[in-house]
């Protein structure tokens, strides 16, 4: 939420691939890509989801940074502030082992993970 009433939209930003960790979306994805706040709308919160990409490598927790950029607007109370980047944890979900596949006979087949 903004802290008054903006003269006109406020838009910001959101740049997930701000961090090198993150670069290319390796850990994860962020939706919406901008917040834009209008003088209707200004007091209500706004929901930014991080999904968290399954990359298929054991790296443990990484911790990267989505970048919010400096806000764009006609208001110049809100044109150009730069507000706090959000720090995201992503825990590995990956474990090891292997998939096979075992085809015997033709059409059958059977599938198994270890």
């Amino acid at each position: 939420v903004l802290r008054t009433a903006p003269t006109a939209n406020v838009t910001i930003p959101i740049n997930d691939t701000f961090d090198s960790v993150n670069a290319n979306n390796r850990e994860g994805t962020a939706s919406p890509t901008s917040l834009t706040f209008t003088t209707a709308n200004w007091n209500i919160n706004q929901t930014v989801t991080v999904t968290s990409n399954d990359d298929l490598e054991l790296d443990g927790l990484k911790t990267y940074i989505v970048q919010l950029s400096n806000t764009v607007s006609s208001d110049s109370e809100y044109n150009g502030l730069n507000p706090r980047d959000v720090v995201i944890y992503n825990r590995d979900q990956s474990v090891p082992g292997y998939s096979y596949t075992r085809f015997g006979g033709g059409t059958e087949g059977t599938t198994g993970a270890a």
